[in-house]
């Protein structure tokens, strides 16, 4: 009888156990991993589109980390990153943080930014930053462009507030050229139905600018930022991230 009433309570403290185990299994889940971006068309779409978005995506899914993805203007983007809202910004460039070292960027880039020149298709092409000079060179404000540009003498910037306002600028001569990402660029003058009156280099970008994931080096950054670099390696790796980049991922 003694060795029953024993059995008895073991095997309610086993069951116990296992619940108590079980719970804890349960609440241990890892939070949600902020990640802020700003829109560039075809890159950043919305939350859910874009190229950057399906790579985000799928670090989150090769790296294990749960995120969630806020798109906001690139000043209050860069804002809120430096105000410690966010836990990554993507993308990133060294342009945006001159002067902050306490950033991390991921080892492993998943891009790199290239400029070109746009200008009119009756007027010749223009294939590096020193034939710009004497030119009325039209640039979009909170773009980040290479240092190697806004140092050079001798070109007359002219700052607007979007890509379509350099597009129409240049449709009626008001600047002589308009630099600017090659998508972004594009997408512009789509936007303004001047896409037939424009032509650029492809194969002779102006500038060229490594493209990241920043973390702040405070709390979990160092671990934060080998988990994503770990997975960028390996998606790079199994091909599934040329897939993405070229567009021709079909689904995570």
């Amino acid at each position: 009888m003694v060795c029953l009433r024993i059995m008895y309570v073991l095997l309610i403290l086993c069951c116990f156990s296992a619940s108590v185990w079980a719970d804890d299994t349960d609440t241990q889940v890892e939070d949600q991993i902020k990640v802020l971006t700003f829109p560039i068309p075809l890159l950043v779409e919305s939350e859910e589109q874009g190229l950057f978005i399906d790579l985000a995506h799928a670090i989150s899914k090769e790296a294990k980390l749960p995120i969630d993805i806020d798109i906001k203007n690139t000043p209050r983007a860069l804002r809120a990153f430096r105000s410690g809202d966010y836990d990554i910004l993507m993308p990133a460039l060294d342009v945006m943080f001159s002067e902050e070292k306490h950033v991390i960027k991921s080892r492993e880039l998943f891009y790199r930014k290239r400029d070109y020149v746009f200008t009119l298709s009756s007027k010749p092409l223009i294939k590096n930053i020193a034939q710009l000079k004497g030119l009325r060179v039209g640039l979009t404000r909170a773009y980040p462009y290479s240092q190697t540009l806004l140092n050079e003498p001798g070109i007359d910037f002219v700052y607007v507030d979007t890509d379509e306002q350099n597009a129409q600028l240049l449709s009626v001569g008001r600047i002589d050229a308009f630099v600017v990402e090659e998508s972004s660029g594009i997408q512009a003058f789509r936007n303004t139905n001047l896409i037939g009156e424009v032509h650029y280099p492809k194969a002779n970008w102006i500038s060229e600018q490594d493209v990241y994931f920043a973390v702040y080096k405070d709390g979990d950054g160092k671990h934060l930022e080998k988990r994503i670099s770990q997975a960028l390696t390996r998606l790079k790796q199994s091909g599934l991230f040329e897939q993405i980049m070229s567009g021709s991922n079909t689904g995570l």
